[in-house]
């Protein structure tokens, strides 16, 4: 018997529930139980939330002897008050496996690294089996990339959006909000990047694209962002692509040190201090250079 964790065969479900496969299927035919997600043409699994809702029905069914009309609508009833408590029924959802999949199979690279991780290892973390991996993912190099691609979209959705920045000020908050949103993202990110780069010397064909790809991609933000505060004229004329990846090599710096002690001050501190840096410079004025 195949059990996907919180994922159950129609078997166990009717085990469970002590309702019979028969009525579980007459339950979702009358759509008082939402339907299972589809795996292949023969199988399909069902959730905690699937358990939970039959058991709301049968006791339904058991106690009053209610009609079917009555004992959808009580239950739909009875789901969504304990929703609001925290305990809401997850419709069926394709990418679920997938989801637990990647955020599994990223914990596992992290700990043991890309060539240390086998197949079994993802899905014994994922507890899912192998046939299923595959459902998903034609290889482990597949898999690995998609988990990248899965941090890098978390990244950019976490980097911060608002009103156009019109002042000094306004531009120096941004810049602490994008350097705290890469403190936040860079353990997962610097372990996962740099088992890219070793992957990557070992096996360029088929990892040095993704390699260049999301490099390019955690650049072009700032590329954005400082072209256009230099059109705004709030930065001077400079080459934006070169400052852009001098801003994002301190970042990444500054969070390793960070992350190992090295400073006592606040992340968000340490972001203002090398942006005063940044923005006064570094060499002293000079007399000469005063009265020229």
């Amino acid at each position: 018997m195949e059990n996907f964790g919180e994922y159950l065969k129609i078997s166990e479900l009717s085990k469970r529930s002590g309702v019979s496969a028969k009525k579980i299927r007459y339950y979702i035919k009358k759509e008082i139980l939402p339907k299972p997600t589809k795996i292949n043409k023969t199988s399909a699994f069902y959730t905690k939330q699937h358990l939970e809702r039959l058991l709301i029905i049968k006791k339904l069914t058991d106690d009053n002897q209610l009609p079917i009309s009555l004992i959808k609508e009580l239950s739909d009833s009875i789901t969504q008050t304990e929703g609001q408590g925290g305990t809401t029924f997850q419709p069926e959802n394709p990418s679920l496996i997938r989801e637990q999949l990647v955020s599994s199979g990223t914990e596992v690279f992290r700990k043991k690294g890309y060539e240390g991780t086998t197949i079994t290892d993802i899905v014994e973390a994922a507890n899912i089996s192998r046939n299923t991996f595959y459902r998903y993912f034609e290889s482990k190099e597949e898999f690995f990339i998609e988990c990248l691609n899965e941090i890098i979209i978390d990244w950019r959705r976490a980097m911060p959006r608002g009103p156009v920045p019109l002042t000094e000020l306004e531009v120096r908050e941004g810049l602490v909000s994008t350097f705290m949103t890469i403190h936040q993202a860079y353990p997962k990110w610097s372990d996962m990047m740099n088992l890219l780069r070793v992957a990557a010397l070992k096996d360029p064909q088929t990892f040095g694209t993704k390699l260049q790809t999301s490099m390019d991609t955690r650049i072009k933000p700032i590329i954005d962002d400082v072209t256009r505060w230099v059109k705004q004229g709030i930065f001077r004329e400079v080459n934006t692509e070169l400052l852009a990846i001098m801003l994002a090599g301190i970042a990444e710096y500054l969070c390793f040190y960070i992350y190992r002690g090295k400073f006592s001050e606040e992340p968000s501190e340490i972001g203002s201090q090398t942006l005063d840096i940044l923005f006064h410079g570094i060499l002293r004025s000079t007399k000469k250079e005063k009265r020229q």
